[in-house]
């Protein structure tokens, strides 16, 4: 049976311990995975494990339906979430979950992170959107694969991906910071404006310059 490199788990595992570290997940309500693209095979962290304490018997690694291929208990619960977007984004590495405050705060309140600074732009080609409510029916029947199928569709809640697990992490610390920069700054001045869009593209090419301008459009 094919397995994981130990690379692999130990990045999960030191993620995991950043994102509690950077307190993005209080009282272990984050989860960062990581994916071997090769074997299909993802790398998660046990539901019941502790986050601050974890070690490396705490990982549990499954295949991308979820079935459990090495360790005896349960993934956390929103791993059926991090599989839709690893089926979705086949370019991605690693995925995590936060309940960062501003971030959370703009999500509760319905409302997209508007670019309203250069320092948004270094990392996100425009606006972060919300995604929509979900329907009774989807939240009383495979919960998290549904909370998946509405990330993928909006690209965006408190869910971010990257390459690596390392990375996936580094994204919900700036996701985190540039929600905090928006709200303080949209409580300062309401009628702030958000960015001109060339000088929005101008920092992500900069920063992403394997980035290509879709049909006119932020991809």
């Amino acid at each position: 049976m094919a397995t994981v490199s130990s690379a692999l788990q130990a990045s999960v595992l030191q993620a995991n311990k950043d994102l509690a570290r950077r307190g993005l997940a209080l009282f272990g309500l984050g989860h960062v995975s990581g994916i071997d693209r090769r074997h299909g095979l993802v790398v998660s962290r046990a539901g019941d494990a502790i986050l601050e304490k974890l070690n490396p018997k705490d990982l549990v690694v499954t295949d991308l339906s979820g079935r459990v291929v090495r360790g005896k208990r349960a993934p956390v619960p929103d791993l059926a979430t991090h599989l839709e977007i690893y089926r979705a984004f086949p370019s991605m590495g690693g995925v995590a979950r936060v309940h960062s405050e501003y971030a959370t705060v703009w999500a509760q309140a319905g409302l997209e992170i508007v670019h309203l600074g250069t320092t948004h732009a270094d990392h996100f080609n425009g606006p972060i959107p919300v995604t929509r409510a979900m329907t009774p029916a989807e939240i009383a029947e495979d919960y998290e694969k549904n909370v998946g199928k509405v990330i993928v569709v909006s690209r965006q809640t408190c869910f971010v991906w990257a390459a690596t697990p390392h990375g996936a992490v580094r994204m919900a610390v700036m996701l985190e910071a540039i929600a905090r920069l928006a709200y303080k700054t949209a409580v300062l001045n309401p009628a702030v404006g958000p960015l001109p869009q060339e000088l929005l593209w101008k920092h992500y090419r900069r920063a992403h310059p394997e980035w290509k301008v879709v049909s006119e459009r932020e991809e």
